[in-house]
């Protein structure tokens, strides 16, 4: 994370989360258009530039026919392809998308949507031929996400020249609650520490969402860290 914060490139940025990637066994991501509403001239596309599946679905917009940023649409966690095409009836060009994927050694994928402060949507789609089976490696993928594509906003923005919000402000036990969810910690377990109800946890980390303009847990504890309110340890 703290090389992502210190690139000064798109290029490198992708460079580097293509590396962490790798390591899930995901050698290919695609990204949907990020809108910026106050700007709706200025579009972002994410994609791992090296593989010839994303050179292939841009060129033939599948984006306007693929299942998955369909389902994606009405998504806002994490969701591998199996978890949503398993059973379902694929004609037409989305049959095709997923045939060809295959043809190019996709057999496996992670969608990852995301809403962004701006009021935009990215979803990520990471796919490979034979990906990590460890049920963790979600969360890992889903922060690093959060990571990277709030730096291709930053250096969107710097390079179109959109003023920079300031940092939210959140109270002590908002940054507190969050601290201890950058770790790992449940609710309850939170509570448990800080000598609160859960209930009251819930409502502490609602709260920073609130403030810092985010939809869910891990993108409050990445927006936190990225706007250094609080510290990965």
């Amino acid at each position: 994370m703290e090389k992502l914060a210190k690139v000064e490139s798109a290029d490198e940025a992708l460079s580097l989360f293509q590396d962490f990637t790798l390591k899930y066994g995901y050698d290919c991501f695609l990204g949907g258009e990020v809108i910026l509403p106050r700007h709706r001239q200025q579009r972002l596309v994410l994609a791992s530039g090296g593989h010839d599946w994303c050179r292939h679905y841009v060129e033939n917009n599948y984006y306007r026919f693929d299942p998955i940023v369909r389902i994606g649409l009405r998504r806002q966690k994490p969701f591998r392809w199996i978890d949503v095409l398993n059973g379902r009836k694929l004609m037409g060009t989305a049959r095709r998308i997923l045939d060809e994927a295959s043809e190019f050694k996709l057999n496996e994928g992670l969608v990852i949507p995301m809403d962004v402060p701006s009021g935009g949507l990215v979803m990520l789609t990471l796919a490979g031929e034979k990906v990590s089976e460890d049920e963790d490696h979600i969360g890992a993928l889903r922060l690093a996400t959060n990571f990277f594509v709030m730096r291709m906003l930053e250096l969107h923005e710097q390079a179109v020249q959109i003023p920079k919000e300031d940092p939210a402000e959140l109270s002590d036990r908002q940054l507190e609650c969050l601290q201890w969810a950058a770790e790992g910690k449940s609710n309850w377990a939170i509570g448990e520490i800080m000598g609160l109800a859960e209930g009251t946890v819930h409502k502490h980390i609602e709260a920073a969402k609130t403030r810092l303009g985010v939809q869910t847990r891990q993108q409050a504890v990445a927006k936190a860290v990225w706007d250094r309110l609080i510290i990965l340890q």
